[in-house]
């Protein structure tokens, strides 16, 4: 997928990598052209069709080769609009009304009518921060750093808001959400840490993670990590999670791994930056089938481990021919692992060998 700058076009390409061709390109206009590249992007459930988040509150929704169907939901342009299926043909978008002070913070986006219908404030009091469909609760969870919000979107009412064990106002804090929203984890700000002179940042310190179940809202019991929370990332099963910290900025990145409040155990590995622009793809990313993890080392190694962080192949990324910028891998199957850059992608399988490669323009 490729996108323009400012206003200009952006284009979506589906490939089938099986095939290892292209099957169908479609173009859209970035309606406001503060962040055009893409922030997010999500497959409908029945994986027929793809939204995507450009722009500051531009959702638009492609079937490969058809003409895309646009939303701006967020009136008042003042958050990035974040968005998660409630099913095939509708979105739930977590955004701001400024025509009606009784519009709730978000809008059920429907395909068939290309129309938005806001949920009341009194159901969505809040714009939820990483909203996800709980398949279990039947229902929209999300959270605003202060409480744990679950929705019933086509009932336009609130099912519960349950409390954070307390305000966290400072710093930043991370929260993941398991496939279907059977458990989130939320990482406050870390605590105890020191600052260091020489590299002008905190180090050390510790994080108190919060589990919770949404389907019947209560915070679990507290988890611990070492320093700052970079990112949570779950396993398709919806239990086990890796959680990806660091205590000295620059530093090794500690992946400590849970299966629902039960840890696992604990691995280094030093990662490059995740990428920005590419949605999808990660410096870490679990196998569709949960049996291993791809990583995308610093020095351009890709490595192939189990949940544990015990190695089973290791492999040199290609040198990219154009300026590398940002690159990030996902998982096309259970045996083939994708390197995706701004100038294309090369998909090899676990052992190294490349079976195709895509070049990008624009």
């Amino acid at each position: 997928m490729s996108a323009g700058d400012g206003d200009s076009p952006g284009q979506t390409v589906v490939w089938d990598l099986e095939a290892g061709e292209a099957i169908g390109a479609s173009g859209y206009e970035h309606g406001f052209g503060f962040e055009p590249r893409p922030r997010m992007l999500q497959w409908s459930p029945d994986g027929r069709r793809l939204a995507i988040a450009a722009g500051t509150n531009e959702i638009a929704v492609v079937e490969p080769g058809g003409e895309p169907v646009l939303f701006a939901p967020d009136e008042t342009r003042d958050h990035p609009v974040e968005f998660c299926w409630v099913d095939d043909h509708t979105i739930f978008a977590a955004a701001w009304s400024d025509a009606d002070q009784t519009k709730g913070g978000g809008a059920l986006l429907s395909l068939a009518e290309s129309e938005a219908r806001w949920l009341t404030r009194s159901a969505v009091p809040v714009v939820l921060t990483q909203p996800v469909r709980a398949r279990d609760a039947s229902a929209v969870v999300g959270h605003d750093y202060r409480e744990v919000f679950v929705i019933d979107t086509k009932g336009d009412k609130l099912i519960s808001r349950t409390p954070l064990p307390q305000t966290f106002a400072n710093g930043r804090s991370v929260a993941g959400w398991s496939p279907h929203g059977k458990i989130g984890v939320f990482a406050p700000p870390p605590i105890e840490q020191r600052y260091d002179r020489s590299t002008g940042r905190d180090t050390g310190g510790r994080t108190e993670l919060v589990l919770f179940q949404p389907a019947s809202p209560q915070a679990l019991v507290p988890l611990e990590v070492p320093g700052e929370i970079g990112a949570i990332r779950f396993a398709p099963d919806g239990r086990r999670f890796i959680v990806l910290s660091r205590t000295v900025w620059g530093g090794v990145t500690h992946a400590t791994v849970f299966d629902g409040a039960n840890k696992l155990g604990v691995f280094d590995a030093q990662l490059v930056r995740p990428p920005h622009h590419f949605p999808d793809a990660g410096n870490l990313v679990w196998s569709p089938d949960g049996q291993h993890l791809a990583l995308l080392r610093a020095d351009g190694t890709i490595e192939i481990t189990t949940p544990r962080g015990e190695r089973r192949a290791a492999f040199a990324a290609p040198k990219s021919p154009k300026s590398p910028g940002e690159v990030g891998l996902m998982f096309v199957n259970e045996n083939r692992v994708a390197l995706i850059g701004q100038d294309g992608m090369t998909v090899f399988d676990t052992q190294g060998t490349v079976v195709m490669r895509f070049e990008v323009e624009g």
